[in-house]
């Protein structure tokens, strides 16, 4: 696959899954509006640098068990991690803007 490079935007749903928590600060609304807003930043982005031959990729690395995610998250860090890094080796100009997860399926937005 022939590429000058790959920017990948880091976890696309931590805003919106801050809401879950109770005294997260923000109104449900104002958080989809950040999320939402940094998706057509990077749309955006993507369309800009597309002559380029520069793929931009949003990304959820799923629930990951950090200091942030706990314990009861549903992934270790390693796993989310080299989930991420195979995604981003695989992927190209046909995935600009796109959304996907650590295991490279994509999620509609």
């Amino acid at each position: 696959m022939s590429r000058t490079s790959v920017a990948a935007a880091p976890p696309a749903r931590a805003v919106a899954a801050r809401n879950r928590h109770p005294g997260s600060g923000l109104p449900e609304r104002a958080l989809r509006l950040m999320q939402e807003a940094r998706w057509m930043v990077m749309a955006a982005f993507g369309n800009a640098v597309r002559a380029s031959e520069i793929a931009v990729l949003l990304f959820h690395p799923g629930w990951v068990q950090t200091d942030m995610g706990g314990g009861g998250a549903d992934i270790p860090a390693t796993e989310s991690a080299a989930g991420l890094i195979e995604t981003i080796d695989a992927s190209g100009m046909a995935q600009t803007n796109s959304f996907r997860t650590w295991k490279g399926e994509t999620i509609p937005w």
